[in-house]
């Protein structure tokens, strides 16, 4: 049982539980919009696809530097530079005109993300909190980051139905700024802290001898986020064309965050107690199937359950191989671990609306909500069942 709550004042991760989701407000309404403004202004879905996905190629990028280069002194200096330069690139965005500008904006805006988030993560993952079981301090910062999708995307489509897509990007600037206050000059680094050592092995070694549950969690987290990456990117394209407002198509996406985000924190006793591996690949597949469903599907009413139940699935998912491998780190593997954990979802970014935006050019946009989710699902079994074969056991 909790000490107390994760806001309390005495908690060091408090902090870092509000300005992630801050951060997670801003950004989730950024790439729900984006999508929708290139459309307006003429742009193919491939060519959408491409600037989505030069969001995820620049955070991608920034991820392991940072997560090697990590120090806790200088932390709470890159999170706060992070977050202006994303407020600045909020604020560029309406100004922006042809496939270039937005391809560089995006690509400063996912540098930004990256370092922000990899940086909060690997201070995650260092802190222990007396009071807090690790199952408790994951399902927290997994659950926020759910909420804060959650209001973005409602937040996002009602707002850019009232004052438009480009009055938007204006009031969001705000937020990431916020956040940047809020973290103030310094992030947790004394008490139950561990300070992160230097390394003692090359980068290439300190990747391989991480615990094969980091690599569980890496896959699990590619696969989500390249079903999650089609949907954020194109479903309000698609809904838009089945007569869907983009307040609807928002307050879709909000469901399912919402309800990831609540069954985040649900699931932490739960994770307490057992492990996630054995529901694994059959929540897998339920993310997968209700993305195929979510394609074909023109009822509104119908669509909510949908949204739900991929959310249920993402959230038990995120928080189980999360807690497995904060629980096997070694001291002085948070930075890498964060690393590589966040460079699984940010290639689900990447693989998620730019294969989505070929496919749809080529066989149209609802056929590709249909088999995209299944060739990823039927090549996670692939690979999955490869590993077993080269490294037993591998469990799921």
């Amino acid at each position: 049982m909790n000490k107390f709550s994760p806001f309390h004042k005495g908690n060091p991760l408090a902090r870092i539980y509000i300005s992630m989701l801050l951060f997670d407000v801003g950004e989730g309404a950024l790439r729900f919009l984006v999508p929708v403004h290139l459309k307006g202004l003429g742009f193919r879905l491939s060519t959408v696809g491409f600037v989505t996905s030069a969001f995820a190629l620049a955070t991608l990028a920034s991820r392991i530097p940072t997560g090697f280069l990590y120090r806790p002194g200088r932390a709470a200096f890159y999170v706060r530079t992070a977050g202006l330069v994303s407020s600045l690139a909020f604020l560029t965005l309406p100004f922006a005109s042809r496939f270039g500008q937005f391809v560089a904006l995006m690509i400063l805006d996912g540098i930004s993300w990256g370092v922000v988030t990899t940086i909060l993560l690997t201070t995650l993952l260092s802190t222990r909190v007396d009071g807090m079981s690790t199952a408790a301090s994951m399902g927290w910062y997994v659950g926020v980051n759910g909420l804060g999708h959650s209001v973005a995307a409602l937040l996002g489509g009602t707002l850019a139905d009232i004052v438009g897509v480009r009055g938007s990007f204006f009031v969001f600037a705000v937020i990431p700024f916020t956040a940047t206050m809020i973290i103030g000059h310094r992030l947790p680094r004394t008490g139950d802290s561990r300070r992160q050592p230097r390394p003692q092995f090359g980068a290439i070694a300190q990747v391989r001898r991480l615990p094969t549950s980091v690599w569980i969690a890496f896959g699990a987290a590619l696969y989500l986020n390249s079903i999650n990456g089609m949907l954020n990117a194109f479903f309000p394209v698609l809904a838009l064309g089945i007569g869907f407002s983009l307040t609807q198509a928002g307050t879709l996406a909000s469901i399912r965050s919402g309800v990831s985000a609540v069954t985040r924190f649900m699931s932490i006793p739960v994770f307490e107690r057992i492990s996630v591996k054995r529901l694994t690949l059959p929540l897998l597949a339920v993310a997968g199937a209700t993305a195929m469903a979510i394609g074909v599907t023109t009822s509104f009413l119908v669509q909510i359950p949908l949204w739900a139940l991929n959310g249920v699935a993402r959230g038990l998912v995120r928080v189980g191989t999360g807690t497995d491998a904060m629980d096997s780190l070694g001291e002085g593997q948070e930075g890498v671990a964060a690393s590589v954990m966040s460079f699984g979802l940010d290639l689900g970014k990447v693989t998620g609306p730019l294969v989505a935006g070929l496919v749809a050019d080529a066989i149209g946009l609802s056929k590709a909500f249909v088999w995209m989710p299944a060739a990823l699902f039927l090549t996670y079994l692939l690979l999955l069942s490869i590993s077993r074969f080269l490294r037993q056991p591998v469990t799921t």
